[in-house]
């Protein structure tokens, strides 16, 4: 099952984690996957079966004299400064652990300055994870969409005002992490699952910002922050199916042009996409509540779905194409039916379809809100459902596994709402009037 073109069911995808975790395991048991020493200088790298590999950096396992004696010591100190009943002798006490991990720096650093990171990038990295900006973005989120929430109900301008305060305060932390990440990485960070989770929940923040700010209507900016609420917790507690890390890119995008023009561009469309769902699902409420398709707020939402499908298809167009050109330039043709092109493909045909009905008549108030809701599904295909589901194509990079419990029964469950309340209105349209009595 080892083959590059069959795939995996979802048994063994685990049996594959479970392989990897305990390789990984072994790998550190055994001091062969933590790589701290860069190659040295004078040779350019590690002869690695007769060829030298110029980034291959020294792991635990092959250190030896004078560095092997300084991450002995390292090791030493960081066991004693570890808390114990037991305290450990005075006169056998190692050097302080920020003493040795210097001296070990320094070592490390003397193999080859050029490619020893600097000391501002290092503690970058450690402000970076030390700070983790995402979980505080989502905190502020949450409470600028429950102040939000408040004054649209009661219409306070203050409530109003501080909701948006608590919004700008989170796409600031937002904005801060996705910059420390792309410094860090050299390169827009959306080569995986967690970084296009965290890019798109950034983009509908700011079209949601963008649209509150010219229609001053509470509900956008209300659901572009329940959106990053969303996003930002997915992201911050599915370590194991979202990761996190720091990775360099594969080969085949080690090309930030492209990668900003094409990936970027065809992500904003979901971030678009998003907030109709957001804006879609929140119309579906207020019909639940007993408003009618044509009231105002209904009427209001049903506006704003419909722009942000008409932006979302024209960023999907554009990406659609632009990855088709890079398509002809890494792989020598502009498409080939592969499933990443196929489901965008029919993401686009799909929305088109809706704009096409709202322009004729067909699709009305309450039919834009439904359509936004389950549009939304082609684009969780084209998303996540090619990449973990079906695991299939030449976008292979962006291949994981995990969470198809959780995002089916998400998908469920908005399906299950939108049909529920699609039949309550229709009962409620479908009821004739009670004639009124005199006595």
């Amino acid at each position: 099952r080892r083959e590059p073109k069959e795939k995996l069911d979802p048994y063994f995808q685990a049996a594959q984690r479970l392989e990897s975790q305990l390789g990984m395991y072994q790998a550190i048991k055994e001091g062969s996957a933590i790589r701290l020493v860069p190659p040295k200088g004078d040779t350019g790298g590690q002869i690695m079966g007769g060829v030298v590999d110029t980034d291959r950096w020294l792991s635990v396992a092959e250190l030896q004299g004078d560095l092997k004696e300084k991450f002995t010591l390292l090791t030493r100190s960081f066991i004693h400064a570890l808390p114990s009943e037991t305290p450990a002798p005075i006169e056998n006490a190692p050097p302080p652990l920020s003493e040795t991990v210097a001296q070990f720096m320094d070592a490390a650093r003397a193999q080859n300055p050029a490619l020893y990171p600097a000391e501002k990038m290092i503690n970058l990295e450690v402000h970076y994870k030390e700070m983790h900006p995402f979980m505080d973005a989502w905190a502020l989120y949450l409470l600028a969409a429950i102040v939000l929430a408040a004054a649209w109900q009661s219409g306070n301008s203050i409530a109003y005002k501080v909701g948006w305060a608590f919004v700008l305060l989170g796409f600031a932390f937002h904005t801060y992490g996705f910059g420390l990440r792309m410094y860090l990485t050299g390169r827009p960070p959306v080569s995986n699952m967690y970084e296009s989770v965290i890019w798109v929940s950034w983009g509908a923040i700011v079209f949601a910002m963008l649209f509150e700010w010219m229609k001053k209507s509470f509900f956008i900016l209300l659901s572009g922050a329940v959106i990053g609420v969303l996003c930002l917790v997915v992201a911050d507690l599915a370590p194991t199916i979202l990761d996190p890390s720091l990775q360099p890119l594969e080969p085949v995008l080690r090309s930030n042009m492209w990668l900003t023009v094409h990936v970027l561009t065809i992500t904003l469309s979901y971030s678009a996409f998003f907030l109709a769902w957001a804006l879609g699902n929140i119309g579906l409420g207020f019909i639940l509540r007993g408003q009618k398709p044509t009231a105002d707020r209904p009427r209001a939402l049903s506006d704003a779905v419909y722009r942000s499908i008409q932006v979302g298809v024209v960023l999907l167009a554009a990406g659609t194409i632009l990855g088709g050109v890079w398509a002809d330039y890494s792989w020598g043709r502009f498409w080939g039916w592969d499933p990443k092109e196929t489901w965008a493909f029919i993401a686009l045909l799909g929305y088109l379809a809706v704009l096409h009905g709202r322009l004729v008549g067909w699709v009305k108030n309450m039919g834009m809100m439904v359509t936004a809701v389950i549009a939304f599904n082609l684009v969780i295909m084209a998303w996540y459902g090619v990449n973990y589901v079906l695991g299939a194509g030449l976008h292979s990079y962006g291949f994981g596994a995990g969470g198809i419990e959780y995002m089916a029964g998400f998908v469920i469950l908005n399906l299950i709402y939108v049909g529920y309340v699609g039949w309550v209105n229709a009962n409620r349209e479908g009821q004739l009037p009670t004639p009124k009595t005199t006595s």
